[in-house]
């Protein structure tokens, strides 16, 4: 096993966390799936605890990148995106749907993943330069990722609603670039940050 981070116990811990992922990932895969954007998501699933396993033993893997977007992808972005979703019901439509957030599970993955990333920071072998042209390249992802999104739930959705999909397509476009942006050094890190999940979230919406 290669130590991806200075603290050892840190290692064992993401990759145990990993390793559970892609066991909790390939239980639900067993269920049916009914739309092509539940099986992207899925597969995004069970490819981001994958490659943080393996980046602990594969050499040409062996980076920060792989785990921290593992626990900013996995672990943090699914109990946000439920908290969103029902915030916004809540605040745009006045309808409180409760069982989303009822689970005491979901606020527990969302502490450990915060946890986690602090400390994935904190003993990091990267120095901060490179660590900011990560986030770059996990920006980058988060677009090709909303990009693949958009064009499933377009395939899903019956008639097509031409102009949210195109809408939809340019915005994750645009994350794209802002990621590359960031991780060429010419964006700051806070304005690609909140740009990011501005977009992000009208994307949510519109699409």
């Amino acid at each position: 096993m290669k130590e991806i981070y200075s603290n050892r116990i840190l290692n064992y811990i993401v990759l145990l966390i990993s390793v559970l992922g892609i066991i909790d990932t390939y239980i639900s895969l067993k269920s049916e799936v009914d739309s092509l954007n539940i099986a992207l998501l899925n597969i995004v699933l069970i490819v981001l605890p994958g490659l943080s396993a393996l980046s602990f033993f594969v050499k040409r893997l062996n980076t920060e990148i792989y785990s921290r977007l593992f626990i900013v992808g996995s672990i943090i972005m699914l109990p946000l995106s439920i908290y969103y979703t029902f915030l916004s019901d809540f605040i745009l439509y006045s309808f409180s749907r409760t069982y989303l957030i009822s689970n005491p599970i979901i606020l527990a993955n969302l502490l450990i993943g915060i946890i986690l990333f602090y400390y994935s920071l904190k003993f990091s072998k990267l120095a901060k330069v490179q660590r900011e042209s990560e986030y770059g390249a996990i920006i980058m992802i988060l677009g090709i990722f909303l990009l693949l999104l958009t064009i499933s739930k377009s395939i899903d959705q019956e008639p097509i609603q031409v102009v949210q999909y195109i809408v939809g397509l340019l915005l994750s476009a645009g994350i794209t670039l802002i990621g590359n942006r960031l991780r060429l050094k010419k964006l700051r890190l806070k304005t690609a940050v909140i740009t990011t999940i501005l977009i992000t979230l009208i994307i949510v919406e519109v699409t």
